[in-house]
């Protein structure tokens, strides 16, 4: 997945983010999927299932963010690679 510089859909700037505002972010994100899951789970509906694949991706994104700024910090460290 491609991560911008600035994620309008966030609202958040990829370049400026802190591991705080990213964990508000994750803990959002999962309570969205998790939410979506319960509907899927009472309404089998293809409407809430891509409501399901939807969440999901918005997680999978939060967390290649996460990978991101690991691999942006690593580089000032002693042992980048």
């Amino acid at each position: 997945m491609y991560i911008l510089k600035k994620n309008e859909k966030f609202n958040i700037d990829n370049e400026t983010i802190t591991f705080r505002e990213i964990r508000d972010k994750l803990t959002e994100e999962f309570t969205e999927l998790v939410k979506a899951i319960v509907n899927y789970s009472y309404d089998k509906t293809l409407k809430n299932l891509k409501a399901v694949v939807r969440e999901a991706f918005d997680v999978i994104q939060v967390c290649i963010l996460i990978l991101r700024k690991c691999h942006t910090i690593s580089k000032d460290l002693d042992y980048p690679d």
